[in-house]
């Protein structure tokens, strides 16, 4: 396991505190940074997407606007060519209108798109556009409904470009994708049959009967419009699913629109496909029931675009306090990084300078000292060591200092036993002195009292006693001093260990001092 750390120890092991630390900040500040602003910029991006897919809104408003007149342009095209000239005007009118608004269409476009694909779709649509009106006039009523079929399919397949080109159409919140696929798909498609349905009825109305094939042909119309009616109500329902409170926005309007195409399909399936012989709704009825249902369709399309932009804006203003809150949390946290890296760095450098005063204070033999580093990690136990260390060498000196007194104390004891022993010796030898001048002076009387032996017996046998007491006091004398000499053999050897032990004291002493 330890191999594994060679390499990191050998690194760590060579550099100074403040290079230890700056390194450690790099190894967080690298991937923090990274991450942080990597994050950071797919929040602006998302904030970025957001507005586009808001600036595709306004786009598709346009496409809407245009897409509701030319329908109308269709209608009132086949009633002319049928030779109804009172539609006339209206159909100058409505032309008109569809100019303005291809001219506005084409004006947002410059606006607020930069894909040319698009701009070419555009501009082949107003192509198409102004070549239909040239030749409206000379077409038959469904060569002329065909050609407008086709200009309104290719405003829809614009509006489906502009959401895909936006990101609307597959954005990340599926409560955007929802109402996105209302307003370029389910709406349009529901408007689109409507309409075919309201020229078709109207134009059997007026008839009263049924040409051939036209009952089949109406009565595929109303099924495509309960088709496409249905596939609107299931968006709503996902929605209501995903987003309540957005769906909440949609939600009366969206009855509203229902309850007008429901009443114009009752009106076309009670009036006109009752019967294949006869028809009993009018077709000024039938017109206005299905304009109605046309009406309250695109005001359903103009309650989503609002409350689709409110639904971005928010998420828009979302992503960017994500953004914002990324960058301040990375921010926040190498700061918080580099603030206590540094209080760190500062902690062991000051405990690692103090450790070092006290160890090199207690190495001149100063063991007062006690280290107080104000921590409570590793270095406590360090602490604790290096004091403890101080306490058990003053300890121990001072049992050394003590031993030292007391062996000063001996050696002072030792010198006064000494020296009187040297006095009773001195005495001894003075009493010795003594004997021998007394046994000198008695040989000297016993020579005396041998010289005058002759004088009487009584003298000799008194002379003879006095010898004989003599020799006892010799032998007694000799007796005490032999012992004598013998206490001061043992006293010298006493004085010889003395001095050794003196001299070894005095080493231990200096060893001490």
């Amino acid at each position: 396991m330890s191999s594994l750390f060679t390499l990191a120890d050998s690194i760590i092991g060579r550099i100074g505190f403040a290079a230890k630390f700056g390194l450690i900040i790099v190894l967080f500040l690298v991937p923090i940074g990274y991450l942080g602003g990597l994050q950071f910029n797919e929040s602006r991006a998302q904030a970025q997407r957001y507005a586009e897919e808001l600036a595709a809104l306004d786009h598709l408003v346009a496409i809407r606007n245009l897409y509701e007149k030319v329908p109308q342009h269709r209608g009132l095209s086949q009633a002319v060519l049928k030779g109804n000239d009172g539609a006339r005007g209206k159909l100058d009118g409505t032309r008109r209108e569809v100019d303005a608004r291809f001219a506005r269409l084409i004006e947002t476009d410059r606006a607020i798109n930069d894909n040319a694909s698009l701009t070419a779709g555009l501009e082949q649509l107003h192509k198409e556009w102004k070549d239909l009106q040239q030749r409206n006039a000379g077409l038959t009523p469904p060569q002329s409904f065909a050609q407008h079929t086709a200009l309104i399919g290719g405003l829809a397949r614009l509006m489906e470009q502009v959401a895909d080109d936006a990101g609307l159409s597959h954005d990340s919140d599926i409560a955007t994708v929802y109402s996105t696929r209302m307003m370029i798909d389910a709406v349009p498609t529901v408007a689109e049959y409507l309409g075919r349905t309201r020229g078709l009825g109207s134009g059997i109305a007026a008839a009263g009967t049924f040409a051939p094939g036209l009952y089949t042909k109406l009565a595929t119309n109303v099924e495509f419009v309960d088709y496409a009616q249905q596939r609107l109500q299931n968006l709503l329902a996902a929605l209501k699913h995903e987003s309540p409170q957005l769906a909440a926005q949609l939600d009366a309007q969206s009855r509203t629109a229902g309850q007008k195409i429901d009443a114009f399909l009752t009106l076309v399936r009670n009036g006109l496909l009752a019967s294949e012989e006869s028809t009993s709704a009018g077709s000024d009825e039938v017109f206005a029931a299905g304009t109605a249902a046309i009406a309250a369709t695109f005001a359903f399309y103009d309650t989503v675009r609002p409350a689709l932009a409110e639904h971005l804006a928010t998420s828009a203003a979302a992503a960017r306090t994500q953004s914002w809150l990324v960058l301040a949390t990375a921010g926040g946290t190498l700061l918080l990084l580099a603030y206590f890296t540094a209080g760190f760095y500062r902690v062991v450098t000051r405990s690692v300078n103090q450790l070092s005063n006290g160890a090199q204070q207690i190495a001149t033999g100063d063991l007062s000292v006690r280290l107080q580093l104000g921590v409570r990690d590793e270095l406590l136990q360090v602490e604790r060591a290096i004091n403890g260390m101080a306490e058990s060498f003053g300890t121990l000196i001072g049992g050394v200092k003590r031993a030292g007194e007391a062996v000063n104390e001996a050696t002072e004891h030792m010198g006064s036993v000494t020296t009187s022993t040297r006095e009773s010796m001195d005495n001894q030898q003075m009493q010795i002195s003594q004997v021998a001048t007394a046994v000198n002076e008695m040989n000297a009387t016993v020579h005396e009292v041998a010289q005058s032996a002759s004088r009487t017996a009584e003298a000799t046998r008194e002379v003879r006693s006095k010898v004989d007491q003599g020799k006892r006091v010799v032998s007694s004398s000799k007796a005490s001093i032999q012992q004598l000499a013998n206490e001061v053999a043992r006293a010298s050897t006493v004085i010889n260990d003395v001095e050794t032990n003196s001299n070894e004291i005095g080493s231990v002493l200096d060893m001490i001092r």
